[in-house]
C-alpha cells in the first residue's frame, strides 16, 4: 500500500516547504503519538518534542454509565465493525480478504458493518462488489452522526483495525472507551493505544483469520446477544480522558516557556 503522494505536485511542495519552514523556527513540537514524533524527529533531529495524544469523551462513550440503546443488530449473528474511508490506507479490502478465506459456515455468521464518509465512489463500488463475490455480509453505513457510532462500538462484538498507516488511530480509542474489543495491525500509531493482546501481526492473514474466528466462538458460546464490556480496555482509554489530556498540553506549554528563556 502506497502511503502519501510520491510525486507532489507544485503547489503541494511548496506547502511542505512551508510547514517545514515553520518547523524549523519552532521552539517545542507537540505531537499526537510515537509515530508523529519519531517521523518528525527525521526531519528535524534537533527540535524538542513532547507527546500529547488526542482526547477522547470516555465517560460519555463508557457503557456503564452511558449505555446506549442496540441498534438493529441480528442477535443471531457476529457483528464486526470497520470505520475509515475507502483510501488504500485504511486496508479494509484486507479485511474483506481475512474474512473470504474463513470457513463458509463462520463466514455467514459475520456481518461486517462499514463505518465512514466514502472518499471515493468508485472504491466504494469496488469494495461492495468484492464483498458480494466472497460472500461476505457487508452493511455499509457510510458517515452516520456521534451517537449511532458510539452504539454501534458498545453493542458490536469487535472492531477491526487493520489501517496501513495511521498519525494515531482515533477509532481505536473511541471503541476501547466503548467497551469494544479491537484488533489492529501493528503498525504505528495505532499499536500505541490497546493491550497487546488486541495487537496482530501486520497483514497476516492467518493471523487475523485465528483472531476473527475465536470472536466468532465466543459470541456463539454466549447465552445473551449483549456482550459485556472490555472493563480492562475502558481502563486503558482512560488515559485519553480530557482531563489528563489537558494535563499533558499544560505541561508541553510549561516546557516550551521554559526552553524559550
Amino acid at each position: 500500500i502506497k502511503i502519501g503522494n510520491q510525486n507532489p505536485g507544485i503547489i503541494r511542495s511548496m506547502d511542505i516547504n512551508r510547514l517545514k519552514s515553520g518547523l524549523s523556527r519552532a521552539d517545542l513540537a507537540i505531537c499526537i503519538s510515537k509515530k508523529t514524533a519519531q517521523h518528525l524527529a527525521q526531519l528535524i533531529p534537533d527540535l524538542p518534542v513532547e507527546i500529547v495524544p488526542n482526547s477522547v469523551d470516555v465517560e460519555a462513550r463508557d457503557p456503564r454509565i452511558n449505555p446506549r440503546r442496540r441498534p438493529e443488530l441480528d442477535s443471531d449473528s457476529t457483528h464486526l465493525l470497520v470505520v475509515g474511508s475507502e483510501d488504500p490506507r485504511k486496508a479494509i479490502e484486507f479485511v474483506l480478504d481475512v474474512i473470504g478465506e474463513l470457513d463458509p459456515k463462520v463466514r455467514q455468521n459475520i456481518i461486517l458493518h462499514k463505518v465512514g464518509a466514502e472518499s471515493n465512489s468508485n472504491e466504494e463500488s469496488r469494495l461492495r462488489e468484492k464483498a458480494e463475490q466472497l460472500r461476505i455480509r457487508l452493511k455499509w453505513h457510510g458517515k452516520v452522526d456521534e451517537e449511532k457510532l458510539v452504539a454501534l462500538e458498545q453493542h458490536v462484538d469487535a472492531l477491526l483495525f487493520p489501517s496501513a498507516a495511521e498519525g494515531f488511530g482515533l477509532p481505536v480509542v473511541e471503541a476501547m472507551a466503548s467497551g469494544c474489543p479491537v484488533l489492529v495491525n501493528d503498525l504505528g500509531a495505532q499499536n500505541e493505544h490497546p493491550p497487546a493482546s488486541c495487537i496482530l501481526p501486520a497483514f497476516d492473514i492467518s493471523s487475523w483469520k485465528n483472531a476473527i474466528m475465536k470472536i466468532n466462538n465466543e459470541r456463539i458460546s454466549q447465552s445473551s446477544d449483549r456482550r459485556s464490556p472490555r472493563e480492562d480496555l475502558i481502563l486503558a482509554a482512560s488515559v485519553y480522558s480530557d482531563r489528563h489530556v489537558s494535563n499533558l498540553h499544560s505541561q508541553a506549554y510549561s516546557k516550551a516557556l521554559e526552553l524559550k528563556k
